[in-house]
């Protein structure tokens, strides 16, 4: 094959950095791997593995989702929806959807606050989304905020809804959780 313009020398470097990348050598030695389990999901290892292994074994994955709507009252600013994990199970939450109907010309913030436990006490985090205005409908404003995340509770999950200060209407929000569960 002819490649017109090109000089020898160019492809005889391009070769070379092909050919160097392809032929790179695994990693030397053999690594240890250790395999956190429960009982009820053995895992066999048999044989040699070779180049690196990262493998997290957790119990079954469930679906679920959870969601729940609150009335904002009169003169509040701010609103709580929360939502009980199941006992004895931490839900991995992969979605959050929350939307609020408020008095036109509210600013609305929305957020997550997620309660852990562990050995020796507890975590709380909070979590901020991105509220938009989507419009005006039915004489209220309503904010949409819609996002992918990667949060863990394992007893309380709470969506906050914040508004500007001078609160005068009636309103209402509500949040949708989406993931999975897992036993612990």
């Amino acid at each position: 094959m002819r490649f017109p313009n090109v000089r020898p020398y160019a492809l005889a470097s391009i070769g070379a950095l092909v050919t160097g990348v392809a032929g790179a050598a695994p990693p030397s030695g053999i690594q240890s791997v250790q395999v956190v389990n429960t009982a009820p999901l053995p895992v066999t290892l048999a044989g040699e593995v070779t180049g690196s292994v990262d493998a997290t074994t957790i119990g079954p994955a469930i679906p679920w989702q959870a969601r729940d709507v609150v009335g904002m009252p009169l003169n509040e600013a701010t609103h709580e929806v929360c939502v009980t994990v199941p006992e004895g199970y931490r839900f991995h939450i992969q979605h959050v959807t929350a939307a609020a109907k408020v008095a036109v010309g509210q600013q609305v913030l929305f957020g997550t606050t997620i309660t852990l436990l562990y050995d020796g006490g507890g975590a709380f985090a909070d979590h901020a989304m991105t509220a938009e205005l989507q419009g005006n409908f039915g004489g209220r404003d309503t904010y949409i905020a819609n996002e992918a995340m990667t949060l863990y509770a394992d007893v309380l999950l709470c969506g906050t809804v914040s508004l500007t200060e001078g609160y005068t209407g009636v309103g209402n929000a509500l949040f949708t959780f989406s993931g999975y569960l897992v036993e612990e």
